[in-house]
């Protein structure tokens, strides 16, 4: 078995809808959209500091990937051994996710430590239009189409959910 501590920085991905690829480090706020044939175009970067992780949420993790791996034939105690909370970050990664938009807008979703979701918006041209924020039932995944955004997720009793929200672009400046 093989898994990776929770908030640990690692690598996410997206698919542009230009067949490009935008990629970065949790570790750091800093995102790289390549055009076709991976030439680099641009560096989208925002202002970070890390939140401060509470033990709740630290705890809650490895709680998860216990009971996640509890039935790969290895008792709870080796599994507890395997994520000790000492070594689970104490602050969260700058995002957990990026998915870019039809519009060649990417959106990294954050680290959810409240009941709502905080999106940040970059525009085709790589600057940060600010951030968004939703719930999004515990989803991490999203997906556009038609100037719509929709999420999969679960209702607190467990059943399955999808969640819809229209875009709206209209600059207000």
């Amino acid at each position: 078995m093989v898994t990776t501590i929770p908030f640990t920085p690692d690598t996410r991905h997206a698919f542009g809808r230009d067949s490009g690829l935008v990629f970065g480090s949790t570790g750091s706020y800093s995102l790289v959209k390549s055009g076709g044939h991976l030439d680099s175009t641009r560096i989208m970067t925002r202002a970070w500091t890390p939140d401060a992780l509470p033990d709740s949420i630290r705890q809650a993790a490895v709680d998860r990937m216990v009971e996640r791996s509890r039935n790969q034939r290895v008792d709870e105690t080796t599994l507890r051994n395997s994520f000790p909370l000492a070594e689970v970050p104490v602050t969260a990664p700058a995002f957990t996710n990026i998915v870019q938009d039809e519009a060649g807008r990417t959106w990294a979703i954050r680290p959810r430590l409240s009941d709502s979701t905080m999106l940040d918006v970059f525009g085709t041209d790589g600057a940060w239009l600010g951030p968004v924020t939703v719930d999004l039932g515990g989803a991490g995944t999203l997906v556009f189409a038609s100037g719509v955004m929709y999420s999969a997720g679960q209702t607190p009793d467990g059943l399955p959910a999808i969640k819809r929200w229209r875009l709206d672009t209209t600059d207000t400046r």
